[in-house]
């Protein structure tokens, strides 16, 4: 666990994600579990009128990591770390086969069929930064209306939930910012049109300052986190 307080010794971990372990086994038992099961046990944690806020919160920022893998998965056998991954050089990205393959278009699948002039059913680069941005403005509109509650800060809940929540909100723009990167890339392969060419630099340059901001909210991090095949920090890419 990271030092969200000072004053009290680290959490293991599966006492931090209680929410992760409880959704997982009630809904697993029954998939129509009413809300009510989770909001009094967020309402516990926190303050009743943080507990909607709160579940709202949680079902948008759970989308993020799903998503990332359906959209690109760089190994089939799941060697991957989406939560600390920056999805390497941008011209890897261009080829990276989605996670699912009915569902989204590999930027260079993508300029090809544009320029062919081809309509597909599958999401384009563009469309999915577009989807990436939906989920991450959906995230910070609920820890907006969360931070206004009265006294919420003194809740070690919040004050943990907040970090992860923004994190991923960050992590899903920097992954627009590089689907749009990647898209406008595969284009300028394709075409030769110089304009794609400064699109993807500019939007590769904003996904590296969102990086940044995601570094920095990740400060409270230990930078030897191992939840994945390596350890490491969002520092470290």
């Amino acid at each position: 666990d990271w030092q969200a307080r000072t004053d009290l010794p680290p959490r293991p971990d599966f006492q931090r994600y209680w929410f992760f372990h409880l959704a997982f086994g009630r809904l697993g038992y029954d998939p129509f579990t009413e809300d009510v099961v989770f909001l009094r046990q967020l309402a516990r944690r926190t303050r009743d009128e943080a507990a909607e806020p709160l579940l709202a919160a949680y079902r948008a920022a759970s989308q993020v990591v799903s998503y990332l893998i359906s959209h690109h998965m760089d190994d089939p056998n799941m060697y991957v770390w989406p939560e600390l991954d920056c999805a390497g050089l941008i011209d890897h990205h261009l080829m990276a086969p989605p996670g699912e393959e009915t569902l989204f278009m590999t930027p260079q699948e993508y300029a090809t069929a544009a320029l062919e002039g081809r309509a597909s059913a599958k999401r384009s680069p563009f469309q999915a930064a577009e989807d990436l941005e939906a989920i991450a403005d959906e995230i910070e509109r609920h820890l907006d209306a969360l931070c206004k509650i009265p006294n919420l800060e003194i809740s070690l809940e919040w004050r943990t939930v907040r970090v992860d929540f923004a994190a991923l909100a960050h992590l899903a723009r920097y992954h627009a910012a590089k689907a749009r990167a990647s898209g406008h890339l595969a284009l300028f392969y394709a075409s030769g049109a110089r304009r794609y060419l400064d699109d993807a630099e500019s939007d590769a340059t904003a996904g590296v300052r969102r990086w940044e901001r995601l570094e920095a909210g990740a400060e409270v991090y230990y930078r030897d986190l191992h939840l994945g095949p390596s350890g490491g920090h969002w520092h470290d890419n």
